[in-house]
């Protein structure tokens, strides 16, 4: 998995905001929604300004960046954020007034630190990915069967300038000056490397005097959905968000705006590939995912017998943690000639997986069939 989120019954109706702390939804997710819409369209609206503001001399811009401040400040939560909403947006409206037209395309370098990839990323705002670096820590990791947040940390730390400066030249900028915005996780994801990124970004945000964007983690990974595709799905749309220690289905309606149709009851299901990974002694540095998939190719999903999850419940949940006691009753009743077999743990890899698999397809088939009921008050069919 890319990230350790909060699992279990805490990511219920939830959209996790740490290692540590997770935001519920409240009783009233209208509330909640419109809050999450605010939040969204208050942030666009300054960086809009931002790019109208680039020529508009240097008072215009000393001003501006005194509300991009506050706001950044102010908007590590929904909570904290509303008390300068309102000052936030009087500042946009009176700088929207004296603008002249749209700029071209904001450029912004994005930080991605909230597990154990060190990842940064200079993107253009319509999509294009102008240069990028990954520095993994997989083989770190490897010798512990998992990622430990202390040496995660240390190695971001190590690793989060050079990356840097190497997604910059790969996206031919000389620095960090020659970009409209820093954006960066803050949330969900391990705390001590979530910090590693965000003070960074911070750091050179405020050397440059640029824009700093809070991103959520979750969302991120939603609308990726439409900057990969080459005709990106229009709003609403059905969302099944797989990502290491979460595992959900949303109705994205809009920017900050979805709808959280079901979650796990227990396990997510990267946390499930990587405990049945260890179960089969597999390398699980990189995570378990990839190395169960590879030894499951040469499987046979029908050789061993397990149960597909909740396959009589035709609700929206879901749940692995039956799922992995069974891999673990069926290795551990094979003979050990058997269980020493390679062919055995390909055959239970492929099993678990097909078992895993199926389990997603049938929440989405019900998930799709509630959409298409929903598709008038929910404004239009979700894609």
């Amino acid at each position: 998995g890319d990230e350790n989120g909060v699992g279990g019954s805490n990511t219920r109706r939830s959209l996790s905001l740490g290692a540590r702390d997770t935001y519920r939804v409240p009783r009233d997710a209208d509330a909640f929604a419109a809050a999450l819409r605010a939040t969204a369209r208050l942030w666009v609206a300054i960086l809009r300004a931002a790019a109208r503001l680039r020529d508009h001399g240097q008072t215009h811009r000393a001003q501006h960046m005194d509300v991009l401040r506050l706001c950044a400040n102010k908007s590590a939560s929904l909570a904290a954020h509303r008390p300068c909403k309102k000052r936030c947006d009087a500042a946009v409206r009176v700088h929207a007034r004296s603008a002249g037209p749209p700029a071209a395309a904001l450029t912004v370098l994005g930080i991605e630190t909230s597990c154990d990839d060190t990842g940064v990323a200079v993107v253009r705002s319509d999509g294009t990915i102008l240069g990028e670096a990954l520095a993994s820590q997989g083989a770190l990791h490897e010798e512990w069967g998992g990622v430990v947040p202390g040496l995660a940390r240390d190695a971001h730390e190590q690793a989060l300038g050079s990356m840097i400066e190497l997604a910059l030249a790969r996206a031919g900028l000389a620095s960090v000056a020659d970009v409209d915005a820093v954006g960066v996780t803050v949330g969900p994801g391990l705390e001590i490397c979530l910090r590693v990124g965000a003070e960074g970004a911070k750091r050179i945000a405020a050397a440059h005097a640029k824009p700093f964007v809070a991103v959520h983690h979750l969302e991120a990974h939603v609308l990726m959905a439409r900057l990969a595709c080459d005709a990106p799905p229009q709003f609403p749309f059905l969302t099944l968000l797989v990502s290491g220690g979460h595992c959900q289905l949303l109705l994205s309606r809009a920017l900050g705006d979805h709808r959280v149709i079901g979650g796990t009851l227990d396990d997510a299901l990267g946390e499930a590939y990587d405990k049945v990974a260890r179960l089969l002694e597999l390398p699980v540095g990189g995570g378990g995912g990839p190395a169960l998939e590879a030894l499951a190719r040469s499987g046979d999903p029908a050789a061993v017998a397990l149960p597909v999850p909740m396959a009589r419940k035709k609700n929206f949940d879901f749940s692995f943690a039956g799922l992995k006691t069974a891999v673990r009753v069926a290795v551990e009743r094979a003979p050990a000639e058997q269980r020493a077999s390679p062919a055995f743990r390909a055959d239970v890899a492929a099993a678990f997986q097909n078992a895993a698999i199926t389990h997603l397809e049938q929440r989405l088939k019900y998930a799709m069939g509630l959409c298409a009921k929903q598709a008038v008050s929910w404004g239009g069919a979700p894609r």
